[in-house]
């Protein structure tokens, strides 16, 4: 009998020291997850509006029920990259400095006016363009800031910029910032960096009776791979004495009968000989 009492009491405390310990755990863990809900950030709405946009001010050109988002998209983030400028070309503000410090209608500046007529300008000529039916054929064509710019704040030909230096400055200078300029903007396209330009560049120095400078402008189209017909048939002009070395070149880069032929002609002219016959 006391044997049966003892192995009941023994079974009594195994079961609340079980008790026990279950309920230190459930304790525990509700604690834990009270804690972690505290610390949870509370979830935002699943539908929080966006506040609205504040509008634009000073338009005078572009719509004025524009907010600043859709100046910005529409046109400014466009204008900026075909002008190759920052917004304090036409703006009033300091660069890095929040833009809630700019004045951004403030026409303090006169490239901002620039800048309307430039875009009357546009829409004029994109209305002319679609109206010219004869330029429909491959969809009606439509000019941009970047047709002209190509990423310069003042649009200008590579020749314009290359006769006024060596104008003021000489040849040498005029050679020296051409290559400048290539080396700057040829991946981005800001000026015409083909032959077109250097072969009417030397064509003007050779109508000015300057062969030596026609050749040194002629030598550089070379130089840059611009190896042709066209240059060598120049560079024959300019330089009597290299004329059939020059010429002989140019015969190599004839692509039909009819450029042969011609270059074949100014080869007996060079050499001094007789025309051929007539056929």
């Amino acid at each position: 009998m006391r044997r049966d009492r003892s192995e009941v009491t023994m079974r009594a405390r195994s079961t609340t020291a079980a008790l026990g310990v279950l309920s230190a755990l459930l304790l525990a863990t509700g604690a834990a997850h009270s804690r972690a809900q505290q610390a949870a950030p509370t979830p935002a709405p699943a539908h929080a509006e966006r506040p609205p946009d504040p509008p634009a001010t000073n338009l005078q050109v572009l719509p004025k029920e524009w907010s600043r988002r859709q100046v910005i998209d529409n046109v400014m983030k466009s204008w900026a990259g075909d002008l190759g400028v920052r917004c304090q070309h036409c703006h009033v503000g300091e660069e890095g400095k929040p833009f809630s410090e700019w004045d951004f209608a403030s026409d303090a500046k006169a490239e901002k006016q620039t800048a309307r007529e430039m875009l009357r300008m546009l829409e004029e000529v994109n209305r002319r363009l679609a109206s010219i039916e004869t330029l429909h054929g491959h969809g009606a064509p439509r000019a941009t800031c970047y047709t002209c710019h190509r990423g310069q704040p003042h649009p200008r030909r590579i020749e314009d910029v290359f006769e006024e230096t060596r104008a003021h400055a000489g040849l040498p200078a005029a050679l020296a910032e051409y290559r400048k300029l290539r080396e700057q903007y040829l991946a981005g396209g800001g000026y015409d960096f083909s032959a077109r330009p250097l072969l009417r560049l030397a064509s003007a120095r050779l109508a000015a009776n300057e062969p030596a400078a026609a050749r040194e402008v002629l030598a550089l189209a070379v130089e840059l791979g611009h190896d042709s017909l066209a240059t060598r048939s120049a560079l024959a002009e300019g330089d009597r004495a290299g004329a059939v070395a020059h010429l002989e070149k140019a015969l190599a880069f004839a692509a039909n009968p009819a450029e042969k032929e011609q270059v074949e002609r100014q080869l007996r002219t060079a050499r001094g000989e007789p025309e051929a016959p007539e056929r």
